[in-house]
C-alpha cells in the first residue's frame, strides 16, 4: 500500500518521469520494469523529435519547391513578353522599311516618266522599240526582287 501511495505522491509532485523514478527505486521486478520503460520512453522522444525534424525539412522543401514554381512563372511570362516586344519592333521596322522602299521606287519611276515624257526623242525610240523594252524590264525588275529577298534571309 505505502509503494502506491507514493506512486500516486510521486504523479502529483513532477509526473512521468518521476513516478519512473520512483518505480526504479522500489526494488527488483519494478526497477526492471521502470527502466525497460524509460529506455522506451527515451527511444520514443528520440523517434519524435526525428519525425519533427522530417516534418520541418518537408515544410521548408515544400515551400523552396512552391518559390521555384513562382520564379519559373516569372520567367516563362518574362520571356513572353520580350518577345513579344521584339516581334512589334521587329514588324515596325519592316513595315517603315517597305514604305520608305515603295517611296524611293515610286519617287524614281516618276522622274523617269517625266524625263520621257518631256523627251520626244525618246518618246519615238520607246515606240519604235517598245515591245523589247517592256519585257526587258520586267525581267529585271524580277531579277532584283528575287536578289533583295535572298539578302535578307
Amino acid at each position: 500500500m505505502k509503494d502506491a501511495q507514493r506512486v500516486h505522491h510521486a504523479a502529483d509532485e513532477g509526473g512521468p518521469e518521476d513516478m519512473l523514478n520512483q518505480l526504479i527505486e522500489f526494488g527488483y521486478p519494478w526497477s526492471a520494469l521502470g527502466s525497460c520503460l524509460k529506455h522506451i520512453s527515451n527511444e520514443l522522444k528520440t523517434v519524435a523529435e526525428g519525425y519533427a525534424h522530417i516534418e520541418d525539412s518537408i515544410g521548408k522543401l515544400n515551400d523552396k519547391v512552391k518559390r521555384i514554381a513562382e520564379k519559373q512563372d516569372a520567367v516563362s511570362e518574362n520571356i513572353r513578353q520580350i518577345i513579344r516586344e521584339e516581334i512589334r519592333g521587329q514588324a515596325s521596322s519592316m513595315q517603315d522599311r517597305w514604305l520608305i522602299d515603295i517611296a524611293a521606287l515610286f519617287m524614281a519611276f516618276s522622274g523617269i516618266a517625266i524625263g520621257i515624257a518631256s523627251n520626244n526623242l525618246l518618246i519615238g525610240l520607246i515606240k519604235e522599240y517598245g515591245g523589247m523594252i517592256s519585257p526587258a524590264l520586267v525581267v529585271a525588275a524580277a531579277v532584283m526582287f528575287l536578289i533583295g529577298d535572298k539578302n535578307s534571309k
